[in-house]
């Protein structure tokens, strides 16, 4: 992969956010490029990791809301690992809703980061 050393007009970022994208190329298309946000990155190499024992999945809540519905698709019932945008642990009310499906509610609307396990 190339080297990016313009950095006027690629510039270093400061702060990073599960929503940025980072650039990779994809084997299964003779190496074409391919965008990947890093939040489904994490979930990768959260589920990859995981594989031989038990799953987890990352979930990122980039808008501030009073519930959160999170598909986790893990085909079991999970305990969430809450945290607001500065990384400090919530404790709130969760209800897995199905064996794919938690929902997160607060009492005002927040934006954060849960990991299910």
């Amino acid at each position: 992969m190339g080297q990016i050393k313009n950095i006027d007009k690629y510039p270093f970022a400061l702060e990073i956010s599960p929503n940025d994208y980072v650039v990779g190329s994809v084997d299964s298309l003779n190496g074409q490029t391919r965008n990947f946000r890093l939040s489904d990155l994490l979930n990768f190499f959260f589920q990859g990791i995981n594989t031989q024992t038990d799953r987890t999945y990352y979930h990122v809540q980039d808008t501030a809301s009073t519930t959160w519905t999170i598909t986790h698709n893990m085909k079991k019932y999970p305990t969430p690992a809450i945290f607001d945008e500065d990384g400090e642990v919530i404790l709130t009310d969760f209800v897995n809703t199905s064996i794919d499906t938690t929902v997160i509610t607060f009492g005002r609307p927040t934006k954060g980061a849960a990991t299910l396990n």
